[in-house]
């Protein structure tokens, strides 16, 4: 199975959403040993900068790896793509750089999502401690 294959089968996002649960459960933890009496405003806090770091991260490797595949059909290496160069994988490689919105969105989308689960963690937390009493 080749990368992109993967990149958009069903299984990725899986592991992304089992990863980032699984780290906030570990930094929920973390948060409620170091402090404790700021629960809530730490965890929501550690869990949007690792959720800003995780997906940054991810987003950038991926288009990396694309530019890179892309840039390997360059034979000759000059940054244009020559009649000899142009193939049906280079072409499926151009059209998934040059036509993918998302990740020319990806910092603002990395921005919402990341200040949404952190606003989502910091009540899910309140609540906990509210109903626990």
């Amino acid at each position: 199975m080749e990368f992109i294959d993967f990149y958009r089968s069903y299984w990725f996002p899986f592991l992304n959403l089992s990863a980032i649960f699984l780290i906030t459960g570990g930094l929920l933890v973390l948060s409620k040993r170091k402090w404790p009496t700021h629960h809530s405003l730490s965890a929501s806090i550690l869990t949007f900068i690792f959720v800003v770091f995780f997906l940054s991260i991810e987003f950038y490797t991926i288009d990396l790896y694309f530019v890179k595949k892309l840039e390997s059909f360059d034979l000759d290496g000059n940054g244009v793509f020559s009649a000899d160069e142009r193939t049906e994988q280079q072409k499926k490689y151009f059209n998934i750089v040059m036509y993918d919105a998302g990740r020319f969105l990806a910092p603002f989308f990395i921005a919402f999502l990341s200040i949404g689960y952190a606003i989502f963690i910091f009540f899910s937390v309140k609540l906990f401690y509210f109903f626990k009493k």
